[in-house]
């Protein structure tokens, strides 16, 4: 996440033309959908701002009763920040791109 940082920094202060453009943004993004796949912060996301229980507190191992389970606003929660795994794919290609140039 820090190299991830460190890119798009490097990147701006370097390119011209990359500050505020569509793959500006687009970084922004997916390294912030970094953040969700650290149980710990998502956890706190969970507790705070959903109101929901923490995964190290859920003991079910029944996926469908652990959906039951939690608060509908969680599991929205849940479902956006995994969408943005796509992202992810579409920087890992632009990084390609610039690899093979």
């Amino acid at each position: 996440m820090i190299v991830f940082t460190l890119e798009i920094l490097i990147n701006t202060i370097v390119v011209d033309e990359f500050k505020y453009s569509f793959f500006f943004w687009l970084d922004i993004i997916a390294t912030m959908s970094l953040i969700m796949d650290i149980d710990w912060i998502l956890d706190f996301f969970k507790i705070f701002i959903a109101g929901a229980t923490p995964s190290y507190l859920s003991m079910n191992a029944d996926p469908l009763l652990i959906q039951e389970n939690n608060s509908s606003s969680a599991s929205t929660l849940t479902t956006i920040f995994k969408s943005l795994r796509l992202i992810r794919l579409i920087r890992i290609i632009k990084i390609y791109k610039y690899i093979v140039q």
